[in-house]
């Protein structure tokens, strides 16, 4: 059958625009081949920065999708870790929450943002933190995850100077751990509250329990060097003095325990009424 000149110049058009198609296709796929095996490369070759370009480039190829999301957590694993790109790595991380179909990948996301706010970056933004933190507590974590991040989020608040938030965040947690080392942590933390806050004798009551309930630690720390000064600030000299000579027998720096001691001597001596004391 014999086709006139309008039905040839159409089959024509066909035919190119199905080849064209055909092309494009196939150079789509190719590129997110070839572009997957130069990331590749670049990774085993320590060029992380045009790894994750590569990968991007792969991401923005296939769209929106569970796989690209893989794509993403490789990039953004880089960009944390590799190249120390946090703002990157935070785009990328938000893409795995955003496009994967595998709830622990999401998970693991969420950890990766809320730990860059709170610990990576050159300033940290706190108010961030406290934000990602929560949205991470709000998910199935586990028992230790969830007192880790509890822990996290107390430091953020008290970070930000919300030192009522933090106390109540610290209570919670002293509740939830039986850890011996996370309450050491937690009670010296609430002690630095007390400070911050200018309530010197709740921090005083803090120091006491933990040299008391926490003697090895506490005498790494110089918590009674802490409570000394605590005494000091209240104006407390003979108190300070009591506890700084008990210090001393252990101290490495016993020239300095004198030292302090006898300025706090002379510092009682010139108080009201305590004329002729501790000379």
């Amino acid at each position: 059958m014999k086709m006139n000149h309008r039905e040839m110049a159409r089959f024509t058009k066909r035919v190119i625009f199905l080849s064209l198609l055909f092309y494009i296709c196939a150079c789509e796929f190719e590129s997110e081949s070839s572009l997957k095996q130069k990331a590749e490369e670049q990774q085993a070759k320590g060029s992380y920065k045009h790894a994750i370009d590569s990968y991007e480039k792969i991401i923005n190829i296939k769209g929106k999708s569970s796989e690209s999301a893989g794509y993403a957590k490789t990039a953004a694993h880089l960009a944390l870790i590799k190249t120390k790109d946090y703002e990157r790595a935070l785009k990328l991380f938000r893409y795995v929450i955003l496009n994967s179909e595998s709830p622990p990948e999401r998970l693991e996301a969420q950890k990766n943002i809320a730990d860059i706010h709170f610990t990576h970056l050159a300033t940290p933004d706190y108010a961030e933190a406290i934000r990602e933190i929560s949205k991470l507590l709000s998910l199935k974590l586990s028992d230790e995850d969830r007192v880790e991040y509890h822990t996290n989020l107390a430091k953020a608040y008290y970070r930000a100077n919300n030192f009522y938030q933090a106390q109540i965040e610290i209570d919670q947690v002293l509740k939830e751990t039986k850890s011996k080392e996370r309450q050491y942590d937690l009670k010296r933390l609430k002690a630095d509250i007390f400070l911050s806050s200018k309530d010197q004798q709740s921090a005083v009551n803090i120091y006491i329990d933990l040299l008391k309930d926490f003697p090895e630690q506490s005498k790494k720390d110089d918590i009674g060097l802490s409570l000394a000064v605590s005494y000091e600030d209240q104006e407390k000299y003979d108190k300070a003095i009591d506890v700084l000579t008990g210090l001393k027998k252990d101290s490495e720096k016993p020239e300095y325990i004198d030292l302090r001691i006898k300025r706090l001597k002379e510092r009682l001596a010139q108080q009201p009424g305590a004329h002729g004391l501790r000379k």
